[in-house]
């Protein structure tokens, strides 16, 4: 990256309990974590706007999550449908890049509550809909 270069903001979506499902890292730095949050079924106050149909989207898919009482049990005995979920979550992720562009990243996280979220934990989401793999969150912490 040259000097000339400004890191894109990074909107990091995934589903937590607490209503949350996006995190924002504004240097452009995802070796620290997730970053702040800054998207809850409350609303979404990340710097860069986004409509209100999007969110309430994004804030019904969180609620889908949330109110699954197995994922709070054994995730692994767990009914939950992750394929149909994670397929709802790209879905709504590439709509976040389609309002947002090329200035910003949007990159999905699987949630630790599911069994296989280390299989494609992280995915960037780019403009043309094609997804990129991205090394998961424990690789980053440790190589930072």
């Amino acid at each position: 990256m040259t000097s000339n270069t400004k890191a894109k903001t990074i909107y990091n979506i995934m589903p937590d309990f607490g209503g949350a499902y996006g995190w924002i890292i504004r240097d452009g730095d995802e070796s620290h974590g997730v970053g702040g949050n800054h998207a809850c079924q409350c609303g979404w106050v990340g710097d860069h706007s986004i409509s209100e149909t999007l969110h309430q989207a994004f804030a019904e898919w969180q609620l889908i999550f949330e109110l699954d009482d197995s994922l709070l049990e054994d995730s692994h005995q767990s009914s939950f449908d992750w394929d149909s979920f994670h397929e709802t979550g790209l879905k709504l992720c590439f709509q976040l890049k389609q309002e947002l562009g090329d200035d910003v990243r949007i990159i999905y996280l699987k949630p630790y509550e599911d069994p296989n979220s280390e299989q494609n934990m992280r995915v960037e989401i780019l403009l043309d809909g094609d997804v990129l793999e991205l090394p998961n969150r424990n690789v980053l912490s440790i190589d930072s």
